[in-house]
C-alpha cells in the first residue's frame, strides 16, 4: 500500500540518494566546467556599471522569465552575482516576468498559447481547477513542482482569475522557494579554504534542512490540489 512504512522509508531514502547525487554532480560541473569563470566575469561586468548593472540584470531576468529560462538557474544566479541582496531582485523580477507572460497569454497570444497548452490532460485540468478556486490553485501550483514555474505564467493567464490577485498569490508563494536558490548561488563566492570542515558542515546542514523543508511544502501543496479537484477522468 502507498501508505507502507515501509514504502515511505524507501521513497525517503531515494529522495535522499537523488539529493546526494544532485549535489555530487553540481560541485563536480561547478569545478569542472568553467562555470565559476563565466558567472565571475558576469560578476565583475555587472559591478562595474555601478546601479546600472542592477538595472541591466533585472531587466534580463524579466526577459529570461518571459523567454521561459528556467527559474532556478536565474534565482541562482541573482545569489551569485548580489548574494542574498539577490532576493527580492530575483522575487521581482520572477514576478514582473510573470505578469508580462500572463499578459501575452490573456490579450496577445492567447489562441497560441491555448493550442500549445491545453492540449495536455494535466494542464487543463489545472486550468479547470483555477477557474473554480482562483488565487488558492495558483498559491498551491506555484508552491508545488507540478508544473515548471515559466510554464504555468502562460497557463494562468488562460484561466479567469484577475490579474491583481494572481500576482499576489505568485509573490507570496514564490518568495521562500526563490530565497533558497539564490541562497545556494551566494554560496559559490565562497572559497572552500575559507571556512573550517566543521563550518562548511553547518552550512551543508542548513542547506539540507531548507531542502527537505522546501520539499515538505511541496508534497502538501500537491495533495492539497489532489483533494480540490478529483483525477482527471474520473
Amino acid at each position: 500500500m502507498q501508505n507502507d512504512p515501509r514504502s515511505r522509508q524507501r521513497r525517503w531514502a531515494l529522495m535522499a540518494a537523488a539529493l546526494l547525487v544532485l549535489a555530487a554532480l553540481l560541485v563536480a560541473a561547478w569545478h569542472l566546467l568553467p562555470l565559476r569563470a563565466a558567472l565571475t566575469a558576469v560578476q565583475s561586468w555587472l559591478a562595474d556599471l555601478g546601479p546600472w548593472g542592477v538595472v541591466i540584470f533585472e531587466v534580463l531576468f524579466i526577459v529570461a522569465v518571459v523567454a521561459m529560462v528556467p527559474g532556478s538557474a536565474l534565482s541562482i544566479t541573482a545569489g551569485f552575482a548580489y548574494g542574498m541582496w539577490g532576493a527580492p531582485l530575483a522575487i521581482a523580477g520572477a514576478t514582473i516576468g510573470g505578469a508580462i507572460a500572463f499578459i501575452i497569454a490573456r490579450h496577445l497570444a492567447h489562441d497560441r498559447v491555448s493550442a500549445w497548452l491545453l492540449k495536455h490532460p494535466q494542464m487543463e485540468a489545472v486550468a479547470e481547477a483555477v477557474d473554480e478556486e482562483g488565487w488558492r490553485v495558483v498559491a498551491l501550483v506555484r508552491l508545488s513542482p507540478l508544473l515548471p514555474f515559466n510554464m504555468q505564467n502562460y497557463l494562468f493567464g488562460l484561466t479567469n482569475i484577475r490579474f491583481w490577485p494572481y500576482n499576489v498569490a505568485t509573490i507570496l508563494s514564490i518568495a521562500p522557494g526563490t530565497a533558497f536558490d539564490v541562497y545556494i548561488g551566494s554560496l559559490g563566492n565562497l572559497s572552500l579554504s575559507d571556512h573550517s570542515p566543521t563550518e562548511w558542515a553547518i552550512v551543508g546542514a542548513g542547506v539540507a534542512a531548507t531542502a527537505v523543508l522546501v520539499w515538505l511544502v511541496a508534497r502538501k501543496a500537491k495533495r492539497h490540489l489532489g483533494r480540490m479537484r478529483p483525477p482527471a477522468g474520473a
